[in-house]
């Protein structure tokens, strides 16, 4: 196995996992101690109780810092997390009107992936794009499909409420053009 794929398998899986004991652990030491502080308060049991609400809050605290550490054991350096994301869009249409894209209630990456799904002919419909695997949370959806509607991307189908949504002409035009590989 190389180097990169060891680290990202140690940085992917086993500190978390680690991580995760680790908590679960001192929760369950906290929990026990509680419970028998509760049963009967004795001077050792408040001991025993206090070393672990002690611990569990220290490890709580140190967890961020564990992981920064960590990561500059496995050599990785912070910018290749988190790196700057820009996205700039010059889109014309209707005789060269432009539009403008900041502020949009949800990030970039995500409403590429958006305009690539609905490019490639996926619904409009928020159970499409909700729930725990997809992109969004229906807040934000709906959040997000306001903003586009306001923008005049997005119209909906009909006269009824509940005859969903579809792109207008621009809005078409901007997904095809995220959906676009570079």
């Amino acid at each position: 196995m190389s180097d990169k794929a060891q680290n990202t398998l140690t940085q992917a899986v086993l500190i978390p996992l680690a991580q995760a004991a680790i908590t679960g652990g001192l929760f369950a030491a906290l929990v026990v101690a509680g419970w028998e502080l509760y049963s009967e308060a004795t001077p050792m049991r408040i001991f025993w109780g206090a070393l672990a609400l002690g611990a569990f809050t220290t490890w709580l605290g140190a967890i961020g810092k564990w992981r920064a550490w960590i990561d500059a054991l496995l050599g990785i350096k912070q910018s290749e997390i988190d790196e700057p994301y820009e996205l700039r869009v010059a889109l014309s249409y209707n005789d060269g009107q432009a539009g403008d894209f900041l502020g949009l209630p949800v990030d970039y990456k995500r409403f590429e992936q958006w305009c690539a799904g609905v490019a490639a002919g996926g619904s409009l419909g928020e159970n499409y794009w909700t729930g725990n695997s997809n992109l969004f949370v229906k807040g934000e959806y709906h959040l997000l499909r306001a903003e586009l509607e306001k923008r005049g991307l997005v119209q909906q189908r009909g006269r009824h409420h509940s005859s969903g949504f579809e792109l207008t002409g621009k809005g078409r035009a901007l997904a095809n053009e995220l959906a676009r590989p570079i």
